[in-house]
């Protein structure tokens, strides 16, 4: 399972290279993600939410958008990192999967 330090680097990179000239775009996330429970609760979310809008696999973007909209709040962050995340992209494979496959029966049947 990857690390959200792993994960959060492209996100910081994203940021600073959206807004160039601007290299402090990174420094709140930075200060989110080390400190209190409060803070990496903070840090969970802001993840989910750049997830939620950035990520370019459906099943995670509609993952993320699940777990930010959720009653349960901070547990239902929490599951979606745990456990959701994972499963999403299992579950976009195996939608890729699908589409390939019904591709290529549908190149391979016969013309007219």
């Amino acid at each position: 399972m990857r690390t959200r330090g792993a994960a959060l680097a492209p996100a910081a990179a994203l940021a600073v290279l959206a807004v160039p000239g601007t290299t402090w775009a990174a420094a709140p996330l930075a200060g989110a993600v080390a400190g209190t429970d409060r803070d990496q609760a903070a840090a969970d979310r802001f993840f989910v939410r750049w997830l939620s809008n950035d990520e370019p696999r459906p099943a995670v973007r509609s993952a993320a958008r699940g777990a930010l909209l959720s009653s349960a709040g901070e547990a239902a962050i929490a599951d979606f990192l745990n456990v959701g995340w994972d499963a999403a992209i299992a579950r976009d494979a195996q939608a890729l999967h699908q589409q390939a496959l019904a591709a290529e029966a549908a190149m391979s049947e016969p013309i007219g």
